[in-house]
């Protein structure tokens, strides 16, 4: 149903919201190279799971703003 779909996209999106402070850290902690890579396709598989639109382009811009992604 749909109010199911809709707990569940808000439960996705909360779990994703709680960690992204630990995923951003573990991109910018780490030297460059394969663990950072790593680290950073982690971050924005989680950030394409989100479904708060806000929050996704917010967090994109920041993400670009740290240089962690780039507009590629």
């Amino acid at each position: 149903s749909s109010a199911a779909s809709d707990v569940y996209k808000r439960q996705l999106d909360g779990w994703i919201r709680e960690s992204l402070s630990e995923l951003i850290n573990n991109v910018l902690s780490l030297p460059d190279g394969s663990e950072r890579d790593h680290a950073k396709r982690i971050l924005q598989q989680r950030m394409e799971n989100l479904y708060d639109k806000n929050l996704k382009s917010h967090l994109y811009s920041v993400c670009r703003s740290l240089k962690i992604l780039t507009n590629s």
